[in-house]
């Protein structure tokens, strides 16, 4: 039995609207999140593992699933009434689930609904169903022009099929499995949170003929907490998105932003010369350990280096300025050490606004000129401030800890403070001998290649000298094994 007409055009349009309200994904005519349904009946009903509740008049919606079969079919009827929706984590942890079919009767399905279906691989939709259908194996609109949902269960690489315009907010949230995602023609609207929490993903490229349209959103939020991502593609057609070194940017009325650097790029970062603006949370949560922001920055978003972990060093050039837009900028980098600031850094509070930019940044000094408004900036936090150089680091590392004999293991270079830039010099022995070798003298390099003549432990001697002639020395050890 097929719930009426208006009655269910209510239902769909509360939970549309809950939606809207909450910020969630929307699909078939909604597909609901964390929304609250006017679920009528107390009692719960069940059949064949679907416990379900009432809803609207005569209409049920599964609230749990409580069977063990690896292919699900949603039923059209339960108890002899229609299956509407299915709702909030009515199939939480159900890992033995592979594939879902629903029914003709399906209405609206809680975004939530199948969280931790971690080997869910595949979603079916009966031809029938008004709502949704499904194209390689994910969850859509009707007219297959909507992307809801993909699969926990989805592995390696996954291109969208080209029927799709718009990629719902949340609709890879659980695919932890993905690790690379190419963005065909066609689509036009990649909604906030798109890709949240997609933990191997590691490379995103999108077709240089998708022009998304106003509703692009946030995309640093779009592919928040993706730990892995290091590479962005995307030159659009119209020039207005670009990537430089997987590093997404934007061109908007001749000025020019940074939107997003990928949160698993590791190392020192350059912004480019023409850069005007860094958005809000660009570089959060990312793996970078310092950063040279250029004059020609006068704008940094809110919470745009927040969370950054390995950050330790910060140097913005004479002539760039942060606004007023900079809440929080620095806050809740355990690790950054340094934060040069010059003359030209200014108020960076509205009127009658109090803003520390490094809000749980414990570690930090601000480095700058006596006189400056970073000395008072300092001085109102109570941030410790210095006119001095910043102590000169040798951050060098080895790309592993051990190499095949035959095989090349390579020393990655980073000086970190002092006056750049910097050069290296590289030395190696084996750990039982006395004779060091020279890989190279003094030079500006980002890595030095190695190759050992003998399957035992060796040491590295990493010499880094800035423009002062001062002279940083690190150590470090690699084995080679047969």
């Amino acid at each position: 039995m097929i719930l009426k007409k208006e009655i269910r055009q209510k239902i769909c349009a509360v939970a549309l609207a809950a939606v809207m309200l909450t910020g969630t994904a929307a699909a078939g005519m909604a597909v609901a999140s964390q929304a609250v349904l006017p679920v009528l009946a107390a009692s719960v009903v069940s059949e064949n593992g679907f416990e379900c509740r009432q809803v609207g008049d005569d209409g049920f919606l599964i609230v749990k699933y409580t069977g063990t079969d690896a292919d699900v079919v949603i039923p059209e009827t339960v108890g002899g009434r229609t299956v509407e929706g299915i709702g909030s984590k009515a199939f939480d942890g159900c890992h033995f689930i592979k594939n879902i079919t629903f029914s003709k009767t399906t209405c609206f399905v809680y975004g939530d609904a199948f969280n931790n279906c971690t080997n869910l691989q595949k979603v079916f939709v009966d031809a029938d169903n008004p709502y949704y259908s499904s194209v390689k194996g994910c969850l859509t609109s009707k007219d297959q022009k909507t992307l809801y949902m993909c699969p926990a269960g989805y592995r390696g690489k996954f291109t969208v099929p080209t029927s799709i315009k718009t990629i719902q907010a949340f609709a890879f949230q659980h695919c932890t499995h993905i690790t690379e995602l190419i963005v065909p023609k066609g689509v036009k609207t990649l909604q906030s949170g798109a890709f949240l929490g997609c933990t191997a993903l590691k490379r995103v490229s999108i077709d240089s003929t998708v022009a998304f349209d106003d509703t692009i959103g946030d995309l640093a939020y779009a592919f928040r907490a993706c730990i892995r991502l290091t590479e962005i593609e995307y030159h659009s057609a119209d020039g207005r998105y670009d990537t430089v070194d997987g590093v997404l940017f934007c061109n908007n009325y001749g000025e020019k932003s940074l939107l997003l650097y990928p949160q698993g790029k590791q190392g020192a970062y350059a912004v480019p010369a023409g850069v005007t603006t860094i958005n809000d949370r660009a570089f959060s949560s990312s793996s970078l350990t310092q950063i040279n922001i250029p004059k020609s920055v006068k704008c940094v978003g809110r919470d745009a280096f927040k969370g950054c972990d390995n950050l330790v060093s910060v140097t913005f050039e004479p002539g760039s300025k942060m606004g007023t837009d900079a809440w929080e900028a620095f806050s809740s980098c355990p690790n950054l050490q340094t934060l040069k600031l010059p003359k030209s850094f200014d108020n960076v509070s509205s009127a009658g606004e109090s803003n520390n930019i490094v809000t749980n940044s414990p570690n930090v000094t601000i480095y700058g000129k006596t006189g400056s408004y970073a000395e008072q900036y300092a001085k109102e936090y109570g941030i410790p401030f210095s006119t001095a150089v910043p102590k000169l680091k040798n951050n060098a590392t080895m790309s592993r800890a051990s190499v095949k004999l035959g095989g090349t293991i390579e020393v990655l270079h980073e000086g970190i403070d002092g006056k750049g830039p910097y050069e290296v010099a590289v030395y190696y022995k084996k750990a039982s001998s006395d004779k060091w070798t020279k890989a190279h003298g003094y030079r500006t390099a980002e890595t030095t290649s190695i190759q050992p003549k003998a399957a035992v432990k060796y040491d590295v001697k990493v010499l880094l000298k800035d423009t002062r002639g001062k002279v940083i020395t690190k150590y470090l050890t690699f084995s080679v094994t047969r």
